[in-house]
């Protein structure tokens, strides 16, 4: 499901769905510079489609006019040097009574480049997140992933930390959104992309729109690419690699927000690198040639076990726990 846009009327129908869908109205809501009367009109059509849209919206919106007065009522005990903004923890725990797992409102009262804000959101290995911006746009994190989130007068900036997410960017011409990891920086002009962070190692795919990517420097270090759906980047300290892909491959790649990766004529050792990223046990192989042998299929990421099962049932391996890990090995 993504954030409500001009041209993208929320049509979630499950309970958490609905609850999920009903949070991001009223966030979208408080933000007066973004509301528009044709946005009015298309909140009027989702809340008059079900008695249950109207409750979750009314339920979510008077537990955010709460969260207000108790943020009023503390305000003076704030400690001056405390970036953080005093919603987000209590924001968590009304996400959890309301059954919104994983969904965080980064919510900022008034304008939300007044003053500058700065946050930070991080999973564990094989968790994910999802992070609303006070102007709409989302952030997905996949697992052991760190993001730091500031908002000023000037631009929204995002720093990648570790691991791996997905953008989906309220486009503003005055306020650009730019998310750096390590020596490179990516622009939106109006975008859906990911971005992934491993060591000296990052990935870019666009899936919609339009965004730059850059890496400032010096001599032949530097670079600057315009960007295409369909286009990814990878770029390490051997230069920067610009790949053509149809989008639904790209899409395929995002399996993990929704809990799965997909493999197609993939290599093992692909495939279990990927996997070995959503859990702390790990499968390795006591034969690397292993590694050359092929799969395919759809698997859950929290599921390491079942994985191995598929790799004995499907590739006739034998697997085994030894120290807390998984050790894959050919039938002697």
């Amino acid at each position: 499901m993504t954030m409500p846009d001009e041209n993208d009327v929320p049509t979630a129908t499950g309970a958490g769905a609905i609850s999920t869908t009903a949070a991001e109205w009223v966030a979208e809501r408080r933000n007066a510079e973004s509301w528009t009367p044709k946005r009015q009109a298309e909140l009027d059509a989702w809340l008059e489609r079900s008695p249950a849209h109207r409750v979750a919206y009314i339920r979510i919106e008077a537990t955010w006019k709460r969260t207000d007065r108790l943020a009023a009522l503390h305000r003076p005990m704030r400690k001056p040097v405390d970036r953080a903004h005093p919603q987000r923890s209590l924001w968590l725990k009304i996400g959890a009574a309301l059954g919104l797992t994983g969904l965080a409102i980064f919510a900022l009262s008034g304008k939300y480049f007044e003053v500058r804000h700065e946050q930070s959101f991080e999973t564990p290995v094989g968790g994910r997140e999802q992070v609303i911006l006070a102007d709409g746009t989302r952030i997905e994190l996949n697992t052991n992933t760190a993001v730091r989130v500031s908002l000023d007068q000037n631009a929204r900036a995002i720093t990648l930390d570790r691991g791996e997410a997905f953008f989906q960017v309220r486009h503003d011409a005055e306020h650009p959104f730019v998310v750096n990891a390590g020596a490179h920086r990516v622009t939106d002009l109006g975008t859906e992309f990911t971005v992934r962070r491993e060591l000296d190692r990052v990935q870019v795919a666009l899936i919609r729109g339009r965004a730059r990517f850059d890496t400032p420097g010096a001599g032949t270090r530097a670079s600057s690419l315009e960007l295409a759906p369909g286009d990814e980047v990878v770029a390490s300290n051997a230069g920067v690699t610009l790949l053509k892909k149809p989008v639904a491959i790209l899409r395929t790649g995002l399996g993990w927000r929704r809990g799965v990766v997909v493999f197609s004529n993939t290599t093992l050792a692909d495939a279990v690198t990927e996997f070995n990223r959503y859990s702390a046990k790990k499968i390795t192989f006591a034969d690397p040639a292993i590694g050359r042998l092929r799969i395919e299929g759809t698997f859950q990421t929290n599921n390491i076990e079942a994985f191995a099962d598929v790799l004995q049932a499907a590739l006739g391996l034998h697997s085994e726990v030894h120290g807390g890990d998984i050790i894959v090995s050919r039938w002697k």
